[in-house]
């Protein structure tokens, strides 16, 4: 029988930020990303995400997969 497709919401670690949001990261601490949103949500600032498909994205946790995407892509 066909496995269903399933859906699920992941970080692949790419943000895109405004230079004003900078402004918003403390000096000399550690200062993790989702605390960043959580900020910028409670301002009523803008925060989106935006799908991408498996066929789209590789995982490229090691620098042996990052090698063989950048010749894939050439």
């Amino acid at each position: 029988s066909e496995k269903p497709e399933l859906f699920y919401k992941i970080n692949t670690g790419l943000y895109i930020l405004e230079p004003s949001v900078f402004e918003d990261i403390p000096e000399n601490t550690v200062f993790h990303i989702t605390d960043l949103i959580e900020s910028l949500v409670k301002q009523n600032r803008q925060v989106g995400v935006f799908p991408v498909s498996e066929r789209s994205w590789t995982d490229m946790g090691n620098w042996d997969e990052f090698l063989k995407q950048a010749r894939v892509q050439r």
